[in-house]
């Protein structure tokens, strides 16, 4: 995983790329294709359930609150741009990093 998956907003915050797997077996990431995060959640992808086990995983990796995390773009697809507010770019990296194929 490298630090082209994480980008800095101009408004303030983060933006991360990621590929979704609803409806999995259990949570998890991994690194898929070119260096982007795959994250699996058990919700499935019908009324919203999908995108909130998404935000809600991610806040809980990355130890922040759920209110700081949201989808920005994507919501009806796969690939998905999650904005996070109040973290720092290394310390999201590395918190990532620390959870892949746990």
């Amino acid at each position: 995983m490298d630090e082209s998956c994480i980008s800095k907003d101009p408004k303030g915050g983060l933006m991360v790329q990621v590929r979704v797997q609803p409806k999995a077996s259990r949570n998890s990431l991994k690194l898929g294709e070119h260096g982007m995060l795959r994250l699996s959640v058990t919700a499935p992808a019908t009324d919203n359930e999908a995108n909130q086990a998404v935000c809600a995983y991610i806040a809980k990796l990355l130890g922040t609150a759920k209110r700081n995390v949201t989808i920005k773009s994507g919501e009806h697809a796969r690939t998905k741009t999650i904005h996070i507010e109040n973290m720092d770019a290394s310390e999201t990296l590395e918190k990532f990093r620390s959870h892949i194929n746990k």
